[in-house]
């Protein structure tokens, strides 16, 4: 008899680590670290002035402050488009500098950093609560660190500037308040800074994380009085930046107006057509900071109603309207990102890879059909390859420029003679009537493409009991429940490999299963799967007995997620294991008891809404013996389980019903007309 022995545990290393401060040197030490674009002073040079710090006045009674916070705004620079993961494919991303700028005036003068917009020749700013991007342009007045943008004339919540600074210390905790984009739109956050040096060059240097957003933005003390605006960073250290006080952005403020004033500044620095239709092209819902990539949460549905809205479309063609006024070549790489996102959020709509028209077959029958989803690929080519030709450091630096042009050439796309440029493509004509800064909604490709979901079924995998060949997004977990009695936690590696274990509830048994599945598409809208699962329950009071658990389910799906016909044929077999008759202590043979269920199925699952699915199957089981007799054969026991299920974005639940039906059971279903309550609840993040 062989014993069962338990496995040695790792032993755990602890560890002990100790963090040396080093003391700060005196100010003349400290001031060899210059801002970018100043002098370091020699070591025997005199000691910097002090600067004379005023007390700050008190606000005369009756008169309202408005914190920088509250008229602090993101600022947004656009520079490239990059891509982000997306299943098997990639989407499309703008790519942009983000800071942040506070507005002084009351018809939305704004002023930044000028190292982040010094070059551009437009800016896009984001309010906090506000979808849409606003176009403004540039000004930088000579001799200071700071740059004003002047968008057109709106009403604003413009910050109340003192001319007194607020004093610091060495040392003295300060909070950076960085607006930037992200999933719920343009929002601010605190960023800890301390101060290294209250004066240097007339700024203030501080300690403070690279962050998107920092530069530009207001900073504030513990009581949250406004110390001023962070105006660059160390040319050799991004841990370290200089805050321009609000005197200094005061006396700037007073030299504009008494030269020229803010008027005249905005019509030298005009927005024009090309800028709102940069805006209305790029969502700040969907907008990359500059640097690293890091993968951006939401589901794949919910990318794409930001990445390929309704209206791109109208926003492609009203980008492709100013190509003429557009020597950077930015244009028409946005109106290829656009082009190219609709065309992979469409095909993931409809279950269809894009790797599809690597089949020659395939793609002559695009050809010759004249599939839409292959003219906006020819346009998205087309604008990659306008671009390159303006800008071609522009191209060759975007990942997602490269990743067109080399599916261009893949498909053999149609490309212009040497010295030419690609034609542009039609443009969608807008109807009569007022324009936004995205341009008049309407879809994308004309009412016969699908318009979609917001987000996909969390829990595509199985029908109500049987498994499906689709998988859920990839790199994401779920836990599901069966009846409370019966729960599974899954990983999904990837869109073909799913791994998990389903436990039981140890109420009278113990059970552990590891589960794995694996999915293939086939076709268009065709796959193939299987889920296999190998575990032990363990019976108690009788612990005698050990049931070995094992199963494959080979399944074929036609359809996606939304609406799909389900074809299983699942094996599920039980091994029971017998000691009570020998005894653990004797060497007599185990009894041995096995039996395997076929269980056939054929379902379906619609979407009918964006939270509620309509699922049913129907069962044909059959059971065996080891010797091969039937404990009851096919045809005898028939099963229907038929119920809706409830979804949100992460989080389902199905309430279903079985109906047995076979001529005992019409008994049972006097009191149970509607069937037996089947239940699954489950999460996924």
């Amino acid at each position: 008899m062989q014993r069962r022995r338990r496995l040695p545990g790792t032993s755990r290393t602890a560890r002990l680590a100790i963090a040396l401060l080093p003391l700060c040197l005196p100010a003349a030490a400290a001031a060899q670290i210059a801002p970018p674009g100043e002098p370091i002073p020699p070591p025997d040079a005199p000691p910097l002035p002090p600067a004379a710090v005023e007390p700050v006045p008190e606000p005369d009674d009756g008169e309202p402050i408005v914190p920088p916070t509250t008229a602090a705004v993101a600022v947004i620079v656009p520079r490239s488009v990059g891509t982000e993961p997306f299943g098997d494919e990639r989407l499309g991303i703008p790519v942009a500098t983000v800071a942040t700028g506070v507005t002084l005036t009351g018809d939305g003068v704004t002023v930044t950093a000028r190292t982040v917009v010094a070059g551009a020749p437009f800016v896009l700013l984001a309010m906090p609560g506000a979808p849409e991007l606003v176009p403004a342009g540039v000004s930088l007045p000579p001799a200071t660190d700071v740059a004003f943008l002047l968008p057109a004339p709106r009403p604003a919540a413009a910050a109340t500037l003192s001319a007194a600074d607020v004093p610091v210390t060495v040392g003295q905790r300060l909070a950076v308040f960085a607006v930037t984009p992200g999933a719920q739109g343009a929002a601010g956050r605190p960023v800890e800074a301390t101060v290294r040096q209250p004066r240097v060059y007339g700024l203030c240097e501080i300690a403070v994380r690279s962050a998107p957003g920092v530069l530009g933005a207001p900073v504030l003390d513990e009581a949250g009085r406004w110390v001023g605006v962070v105006a660059m960073r160390h040319r050799d250290d991004p841990e370290v930046a200089y805050v321009l006080p609000t005197s200094a952005l005061a006396e700037a403020m007073r030299t504009v107006e008494t030269a020229a004033g803010f008027a005249a500044l905005r019509a030298a620095a005009p927005t024009d057509d090309l800028a709102a239709a940069v805006a209305g092209a790029i969502d700040i819902r969907w907008l990359r900071p500059e640097g690293p990539a890091v993968p951006l949460p939401g589901a794949p549905s919910t990318a794409c109603a930001v990445a390929a809205p309704a209206d791109a479309g109208t926003r492609t063609g009203r980008l492709r309207r100013n190509y003429a006024a557009d020597a950077s070549g930015l244009a028409p790489l946005l109106a290829a990102m656009l082009d190219w996102n609709t065309v992979i959020c469409d095909l993931r709509r409809l279950g269809m890879p894009l790797n599809l028209l690597a089949r020659e077959e395939v793609l002559e029958a695009w050809r010759e059909n004249g599939n839409p989803a292959l003219d906006r690929l020819q346009w998205a080519v087309d604008d990659c390859r306008r671009s390159a030709a303006f800008a071609p450091d522009l191209a060759t630096g975007s990942e997602f420029s490269r990743m067109v042009l080399d599916l261009g050439e893949a498909l053999r796309l149609a490309a212009p003679g040497p010295g030419a440029l690609p034609p542009v493509p039609p443009p969608v004509p807008i109807p009569e009537g007022l324009e936004g800064p995205a341009g008049v909604e309407q879809p994308a490709g004309g009412p016969e493409e699908p318009a979609g979901w917001p987000y996909a079924d969390p829990d595509p995998g199985r029908v109500i009991w049987t498994s499906t060949a689709l998988l859920r997004r990839e790199r994401t977990w779920s836990i599901r429940t069966t009846d409370v009695g019966m729960w599974n936690l899954d990983y999904t590696l990837n869109p073909h490999v799913e791994l998990g274990a389903a436990v039981t509830v140890p109420i009278m048994n113990v059970g552990v299963t590891p589960t794995a599945r694996f999915t293939v598409q086939v076709a268009d809208s065709v796959s193939l799967g299987l889920n296999t699962q190998l575990g032990c329950w363990f019976l108690y009071p009788e612990i005698d007995l050990v049931v070995l658990v094992w199963g494959a389910t080979p399944a074929l799906t036609i359809g996606s997620p939304d609406a799909f016909l389900n074809l299983a044929l699942g094996i599920w077999g039980a091994t029971i294991f017998d000691r009570s008759a020998g005894g653990y202590d004797t060497n007599e043979e185990v009894d041995r008891y096995t039996f395997v269920l076929f269980l056939p199925s054929v379902g379906g699952s619609w979407r009918v809404s964006r939270m509620v699915k309509l699922n049913a199957e129907l069962l044909a089981p059959g059971l065996i013996d080891e010797e091969g007799d039937d404990v009851f054969p096919y045809g005898e026991v028939w099963t229907l389980i038929y119920g809706i299920r409830i979804m949100g974005e992460s989080i389902w639940g199905d309430v279903s019903f079985v109906v047995p039906m076979f001529e005992e059971a019409w008994t049972v279903l006097r009191y149970v007309p509607f069937g037996f309550p089947f239940l699954h609840f489950g999460v996924q993040w």
